[in-house]
């Protein structure tokens, strides 16, 4: 045990003894002669002028090319010429002239064959215990066999039980010899007054 401490003891001291030399000896080259040197700054003015500017030298004159002159009078006549020609347009044909049919010769009359004139049992019996009269214009067709197949009021007579004995009436009774066109039996319209009148 004591060895170990007078090993301990003898390290440090050593330890002390190194790290206090190198210390000094550090601080002695830092204590060295310092060196300063002290730059003066140069003003402006002081500064050596700039070069001066290159000698310019003017280009080489130009000179013009030489005046080419041709004369026309000597050159040859040119061989090859164009013409012209202009062709009048012909009027356009007038388009044939189609000859229209000729229209359809009008269809000859229908002809009555039954008598159209108003009896007692055409009359309708309220109209006649109430003296009823009055005239009903009509409108009717006549088919291609002769028969009335429709009829139209044009002109009322003022009472309807009138107006529908008439129509009821043509209807009924009236009957034609049909119109022909052409050789040909057609429809055609009429018109008419159907008369109820008492004696």
């Amino acid at each position: 045990m004591p060895g170990i401490v007078f090993v301990i003891v003898l390290h440090i001291v050593m330890i002390y003894a190194l790290a206090s030399g190198l210390a000094s000896s550090t601080i002695d080259l830092l204590r060295g002669d310092l060196e300063t040197t002290v730059v003066a700054e140069t003003a402006a003015d002081d500064a050596p002028p700039p070069p001066p500017p290159p000698d310019f030298k003017p280009p080489p004159p130009t000179v013009p090319p030489p005046e080419v002159v041709i004369d026309l009078s000597t050159a040859p006549a040119p061989t090859n010429q164009t013409t012209i020609t202009t062709e009048t347009a012909r009027p356009a044909a007038p388009p044939p002239v189609v000859a229209a049919a000729p229209p359809p010769p009008p269809p000859t009359p229908p002809v009555a064959t039954t008598n159209h004139a108003v009896t007692a049992n055409d009359y309708p019996a309220i109209s006649l215990r109430l003296q009823e009269q009055g005239v009903v214009a009509i409108r009717y067709q006549i088919a291609p066999d002769g028969n009335v197949t429709e009829v139209e009021v044009k002109k009322s007579s003022g009472s309807e039980r009138l107006d529908d004995a008439a129509v009821a009436m043509v209807k009924r009774r009236w009957k034609f010899k049909p119109a022909t066109q052409d050789g040909k039996p057609v429809a055609v319209w009429q018109e008419a007054n159907v008369i109820f009148k008492l004696q």
